[in-house]
């Protein structure tokens, strides 16, 4: 393989890591201004406050796996647990992990034909495979969570009417609501129950799922019940304005919904015509396995496929 070939794979790969990572990291997040002054909001609304219990309560312990604790001492992965946790994948991470590891010697033994350099290949595949899985289940569980969220706070507003306490509230909705939103009140009760606030509690949960609308919920109970008045009028009006923002997340995603159909087809296409050819005509495509000028090709084709997906995604990706 000549140099020109693997400058040019090099070029590709850093480039699609720039526009994975540029767009989330650089950019200006729509949601950035909400949470910093929402978090600004808890943390004024705790300053004045001293718990006068001793929290017991722990953090949920890692699984006890060689191979999942040797994932997580990896390089880079500390950060990819928050997103692990908030996807519910916790539990089974061990199964996440041997899957993906099954995944990454199988690419190998696929690109087995390009030699040595089929390792990087086989690791940058799967690493991206298990990060758009673990996206997958992240957005999957955060819509599924926010469409119930609306109807537990009407739950807990019927309660609070009836005239149980808002601990007791939290811990009906937590009976009764199917996961996700029912496990993450479930472990709401349980920290209150171990020492901590029910502040602290749920100000734990809204740092867990990092979603504006649970941060609007916590904060309109600290200030109410710093500042006093009518509880299940606020929440009601939150659970308007916490419709409102779904209502708009659809109208969104509906005329979003032609950029999305666009690059999935045109993201296809290349693949479907590659599959085409090699069933009717497959000795038209050993140049692109026998050659370096066909590795050449075969890498910038892939690379500018995967770019113009990502592109057309950043574009369409709208936060509320």
């Amino acid at each position: 393989m000549g140099p020109v070939f693997i400058a040019v794979t090099i070029s590709i790969l850093i480039y699609l890591v720039a526009v994975m990572l540029i767009p989330r990291h650089v950019l200006e997040d729509s949601n950035a201004y909400t949470r910093h002054m929402l978090n600004r909001l808890r943390q004024q609304s705790q300053a004045g406050q001293q718990s006068q219990t001793m929290p017991v309560a722990q953090e949920e312990d890692p699984v006890d796996n060689p191979l999942v604790r040797a994932f997580l001492l990896a390089p880079g992965m500390q950060r990819a647990v928050p997103l692990i946790q908030r996807a519910g994948m916790w539990q089974s991470l061990d199964q996440f992990v041997l899957a993906f590891l099954l995944l990454f010697l199988f690419a190998i033994f696929v690109l087995a034909r390009f030699g040595w350099l089929g390792i990087p290949m086989a690791a940058i595949i799967t690493a991206v495979l298990a990060w758009l899985y673990l996206r997958y289940r992240l957005d999957k569980r955060r819509r599924a969570f926010l469409m119930q969220f609306p109807e537990a706070l009407d739950s807990i507003v019927r309660s609070v009417r009836a005239g149980y306490p808002l601990s007791s509230a939290i811990g009906m909705v937590a009976e009764n609501m199917p996961a996700p939103l029912g496990p993450e009140f479930r472990r709401v009760v349980d920290e209150a129950s171990f020492g901590f606030t029910l502040n602290e509690a749920l100000n734990r949960m809204a740092d867990r799922l990092d979603e504006p609308d649970v941060q609007f919920f916590t904060v309109v109970l600290s200030v109410q019940q710093e500042a006093g008045g009518n509880l299940s009028e606020l929440l009601t009006n939150l659970a308007s304005l916490i419709r409102k923002r779904k209502q708009l997340r659809l109208k969104i995603k509906a005329l979003s919904s032609e950029g999305r159909a666009t690059a999935w087809i045109l993201g296809s296409l290349p693949l479907f015509v590659f599959l085409i050819i090699s069933y009717f005509a497959p000795e038209h495509l050993k140049p692109l396995y026998n050659t370096d000028l066909g590795h050449l090709v075969l890498f910038t084709v892939v690379g500018m496929v995967g770019m113009g997906m990502l592109i057309v995604r950043q574009i369409i990706d709208m936060e509320i």
